[in-house]
């Protein structure tokens, strides 16, 4: 398959799928790797204290002191998730000649491959992170396909994060 093609997939992608790959982003707080491969972020230490229960009928009461929140920062060991799929290159030129082919094909591709980078990288697009994206599929040069061979092109989901191991512990 050609660039052109390749390229007019792109924008069919994008065109469908760029508010849903925000939607599985949302919850990632921006964070650059660093040199060393880790994320710096935030660790977060409720310190004791802050809470009195008051009997129904006191006249006085006095407040204790409330609970001091501690925030340092920390390097997060990071984690890149990736999950590859390929489809026939045949399919593709007929989605290219059919937009609702396209749609059709893709959403069943792109559900399940989701549903499936969920599952194996066990986690989702609910839970706070820090990092680069929790779910992509943009390539560096902002195409989403490439050519594995004659026969396919590939998609490739991927995801890098911190973890909430700390680095060097």
């Amino acid at each position: 398959m050609n660039q052109e093609k390749i390229d007019k997939l792109t924008s069919m992608f994008k065109g469908r799928y760029s508010k849903l790959f925000l939607e599985l982003n949302k919850n990632v707080y921006p964070a650059a790797l660093t040199q060393a491969g880790t994320y710096e972020a935030p660790a977060i230490n409720l310190g004791s204290g802050g809470f009195v229960v008051v009997p129904e009928k006191a006249d006085a009461f006095q407040l204790p002191p409330p609970a001091v929140v501690d925030i340092s920062t920390l390097a997060h060991k990071a984690t890149l998730s990736v999950y590859r799929v390929a489809i026939p290159t045949a399919e593709l030129n007929i989605a290219l000649e059919k937009p609702e082919y396209f749609n059709y094909l893709m959403d069943r591709v792109l559900g399940e491959s989701i549903a499936r980078f969920r599952e194996m990288s066990k986690t989702n697009e609910n839970v706070l992170r820090f990092g680069t994206c929790f779910c992509s599929a943009d390539l560096p040069n902002g195409g989403v396909f490439r050519v594995l061979n004659d026969d396919y092109l590939e998609l490739r989901l991927f995801g890098q994060w911190a973890t909430n191991e700390i680095a060097g512990v």
